[in-house]
């Protein structure tokens, strides 16, 4: 008998005894594949059924509950998986604790609800941030919607979901809560929750219940900001700027790719891991260079507002930053594409110096009413003092469609 007909053989057997397995204990085989093992995150054990996606500081795996204790219902409702591996003596772990702290903080019917989180610590430092939501109903936009293939939406459908999005800023730019999402974390005085990866634990913490917030190793000093300046200054006379709250937040990067639909069709925005306070002010250079620096990484080029791409000292930028990029969703919902970019070969650097410009084209054969076209050049206003905020961008869609709530 020949090395290959063993070989086969082997392959078969082992074949069988998977499919036996998965047939008698549904979730088994997943301890048998490489890259598949069970998630214990807190109290729940997840069976990884698959990838979902994956990004620059992330990975989404399919996850299911498979507790002897849950129901048959919970059981075979699916969960999406954010997995993100923070690299020790980074800023990493403070920027998913930030989001975290942002989807706790966060609660509206357009914006994805996070169901849990763990943190689990391995042994060389690394942590790695798990983040637990429902699988939504549609893939997403991004995937559903964009490209020049697929048949143009109803008018009133781009309308409804563009209008979810706006409801979900509206609500994230006035918000007035308390939650220390520039920190790290809510001030919530929970801490210790854990995940564990397969049969053995990965993580570390003692309370079955919170998330770990950012602590102090000295209780006197000044919290940190995530580019290393405090987070509450001296004095207005000192840096130059007011030391007041100022309410509000930005979600930094609004775009097709972060809205999905859930289950009744209800738009819902996603992704808060560019979440920042709304009010900034580039006292110095060097601030104006930090705001800069941070748009161009966290936030997409192709719906990044024009003051954003050369960032002045003096400067003050607002919530409108977001509005810019709710203008190009809106071109990107209904046109296939963003305004400042080609579609078949977008280059980087005439994206900036288009949206600078704010120059644009509606398509010569849009199927839509001249509506359309007007709140987006109602919002891709190159000038940010003369731009509207998303509630006069609502006021707007109001007057402009009657069927608007």
């Amino acid at each position: 008998m020949s090395a290959n007909t063993l070989a086969s053989m082997l392959l078969s057997a082992l074949s069988s005894v998977g499919s036996a397995l998965e047939a008698c204990a549904p979730g088994l085989s997943s301890f048998l594949q490489p890259g598949l093992s069970p998630l214990v995150i807190n109290s729940t054990t997840y069976r990884v059924a698959g990838h979902l996606g994956s990004g620059g500081f992330s990975t989404v795996l399919l996850g299911q509950p498979t507790n002897a204790n849950s129901s048959s219902s919970e059981q075979q409702q699916q969960c999406a998986i954010k997995k993100m591996h923070c690299v020790r003596g980074t800023d990493m772990l403070a920027h998913a604790r930030r989001e975290v702290a942002a989807y706790r903080a966060f609660t509206h019917r357009n914006i994805v609800r996070m169901l849990e989180s763990a943190e689990a610590e391995e042994p060389n430092g690394d942590v790695t941030v798990y983040m637990v939501f429902p699988v939504l109903a549609e893939i997403g936009l991004s995937n559903g919607l964009e490209g020049e293939q697929r048949a143009p939406l109803d008018e009133d459908e781009v309308v409804r979901i563009f209008l979810g999005v706006c409801r979900a800023l509206e609500y994230l730019h006035a918000y007035e809560g308390d939650a220390m999402i520039e920190d790290g974390a809510l001030n919530d005085g929970e801490t210790g929750r854990r995940a564990r990866e397969g049969q053995g634990a990965v993580g570390g913490g003692s309370s079955p219940r919170g998330y770990a917030p950012l602590t102090l190793d000295d209780a006197s000093a000044e919290p940190q900001r995530p580019g290393g300046s405090p987070a509450h200054p001296p004095s207005e006379a000192a840096t130059g700027h007011t030391t007041a709250h100022q309410p509000g937040y930005v979600h930094g990067d609004v775009k097709l790719g972060n809205v999905m639909l859930d289950g009744a069709g209800t738009p819902v925005l996603l992704d808060f891991g560019s979440v920042r306070a709304a009010s900034q002010h580039a006292v110095t250079r060097h601030m104006a260079l930090c705001i800069q620096d941070t748009a161009a990484e966290h936030s997409t080029m192709a719906y990044r507002a024009p003051e954003l791409f050369d960032v002045q000292r003096g400067a003050r930028l607002d919530a409108r930053t977001d509005v810019w990029a709710l203008g190009c969703l809106l071109y990107a919902l209904a046109f296939g594409c963003t305004p400042f970019e080609d579609p078949v070969q977008a280059q980087g650097a005439s994206i900036a110096l288009a949206a600078i410009n704010a120059n644009y084209k509606v398509p010569a054969n849009s199927p839509y009413s001249h509506r359309i076209p007007r709140l987006i050049a109602y919002m891709l206003e190159p000038d940010p003092a003369l731009r509207p905020f998303v509630g006069q961008v609502i006021s707007l869609a109001a007057s402009l469609y009657e069927t608007v709530d």
